[in-house]
C-alpha cells in the first residue's frame, strides 16, 4: 500500500510539473502572438499612413494639372472671342436664348 502511494505522488508529481511545463509553454506561445500582432497592427498603420500620403500627393498633381489645362483653355476662348467678337456675341445670345427657352416655365 505504501508502494501504491508513493507512486501514485510520483504520477501526480510529474503530472504536475508537465502541466507547469504547458502552461509555461502556453504563456510564452500567448505573449509572442501578442508582441506579432503588435508589430503586424503598427506595419499596417505605416502602409496605411504611406498609402494616403501617396494618394494625396497624386490627387494634388492631378488638381493641379486641371488647374493648368482649364486656365490655357479659358486663354484660348478668350482669345477666340478677341479675334471674332461679332461671332461670340452672337453665339452667347444663341445659347441663351435657347437655354431660356428650354428652362422656361410655361
Amino acid at each position: 500500500m505504501l508502494r501504491t502511494n508513493e507512486h501514485h505522488s510520483a504520477m501526480k508529481e510529474e503530472m504536475e510539473s508537465r502541466f507547469s511545463a504547458d502552461l509555461a509553454n502556453l504563456q510564452n506561445s500567448f505573449e509572442q502572438l501578442r508582441d506579432d500582432v503588435a508589430k503586424l497592427l503598427s506595419s499596417a498603420a505605416h502602409t496605411a499612413k504611406s498609402g494616403v500620403g501617396s494618394i494625396k500627393d497624386h490627387a494634388a498633381g492631378a488638381v493641379s494639372d486641371l488647374k493648368e489645362r482649364s486656365s490655357d483653355s479659358l486663354d484660348r476662348v478668350g482669345k477666340q472671342i478677341s479675334r471674332n467678337p461679332l461671332l461670340s456675341a452672337g453665339m452667347a445670345f444663341g445659347i441663351g436664348y435657347i437655354l431660356a427657352k428650354l428652362f422656361s416655365r410655361r
